[in-house]
């Protein structure tokens, strides 16, 4: 089956040491795209890896390093080098990503919520593939702009919601079952995508 892989992650991290990390696990998955490819028939290549923002930033520049690893390979394009340097360039435009967002030092949050809401289906779908989106984040899900509360649900994470509700014990599932905590619904459909969450820090 074609896969399309995209990633959506946070390079406005205030957590600044794991920045390092990111850019490994950026790397693990572009390796894991190139063994996939490395070991199918060429007659069936058709697969695709991209990088997404959210917020997307408006530096132009930095629009155009993200721009740059998108990748889709097919029977006709496809060969071996090409297909080898996936990697390197990903953790080589990843590292200038990062420092560039280090260097602005304007933390605002990623959007994550809104993305599933408005953009996944247009960016992330793709009739025919197989769709996975890694996403990158420190594990809370915060914007600044989208911080919605419909009862007990909500359109974020953070570390004093879930004090407030008391989900740092052993009964936290039981507590959410119980209140009917938990997010907001962001898309009703999305059985056509899978999605792996990496990067997620302690505490």
């Amino acid at each position: 089956m074609d896969s399309f892989v995209s990633f959506l992650f946070n390079v406005l991290d205030k957590h600044i040491e794991f920045y390092q990390r990111d850019i490994g696990y950026l790397e693990s998955v572009a390796q894991s795209y190139e063994w996939y490819l490395l070991n199918k028939k060429v007659i069936k290549i058709d697969d695709k890896i991209l990088v997404f923002i959210d917020p997307e930033p408006s530096d132009l520049a930095f629009n155009r390093k993200i721009g740059q690893l998108k990748t889709h390979f097919t029977k006709q394009n496809v060969n071996k080098n090409s297909i080898l340097r996936v990697p390197e360039k990903y953790g080589n435009i990843s590292k200038l990503i990062y420092e560039s967002a280090i260097g602005d030092n304007n933390y605002v949050g990623s959007d994550i919520w809104s993305f599933f809401k408005n953009k996944v289906d247009d960016y992330c779908l793709d009739e025919g593939y197989r769709n996975i989106v890694v996403i990158l984040t420190d594990g809370y899900m915060y914007h600044k702009d989208a911080k919605m509360e419909e009862d007990n649900r909500t359109s974020y994470l953070i570390p004093q919601l879930v004090k407030s509700n008391i989900l740092n014990t052993a009964d936290w599932q039981k507590r959410m079952e119980d209140k009917d905590l938990g997010f907001i619904l962001a898309n009703k459909d999305l059985s056509n995508l899978e999605v792996l969450v990496l990067g997620i820090n302690p505490g």
